[in-house]
């Protein structure tokens, strides 16, 4: 992966680059309804960025971390979201070291 570059400002549309990919609004909906979500994504994409399993399967990991943020930011349902991030978890077993993060994602589908 490439560097992680977060433009967000006051109400204009923003945008996350994680790579090659572009993720747009889906992060402007999180960080609308749930700012310490937003921060957890934030911390979670720049985990990404700076490790090495994230970098050794980038195009994969890419499209999870993707996948995991359309799911948040549309409502989906609470299994799904665990699934997703599952999957994430799969491909980088050390974002669990983000614990405030792990644990702001993992209360979507935690009682």
């Amino acid at each position: 992966m490439n560097n992680v570059k977060i433009n967000i400002a006051g109400k204009n549309q923003g945008q996350i680059i994680l790579g090659n990919y572009v993720i747009q609004n889906s992060y402007n909906k999180i960080k609308d309804s749930n700012i310490e979500l937003a921060k957890a994504i934030e911390d979670i994409a720049a985990h990404l960025d700076q490790t090495d399993e994230g970098k050794n399967k980038s195009e994969e990991v890419s499209d999870v971390f993707k996948e995991l943020q359309d799911r948040i930011a549309n409502d989906a349902k609470p299994h799904m979201i665990k699934m997703v991030w599952n999957n994430l978890v799969s491909l980088v077993p050390s974002i669990n070291t983000l614990t405030s993060a792990a644990l702001e994602i993992k209360s979507l589908f935690t009682s």
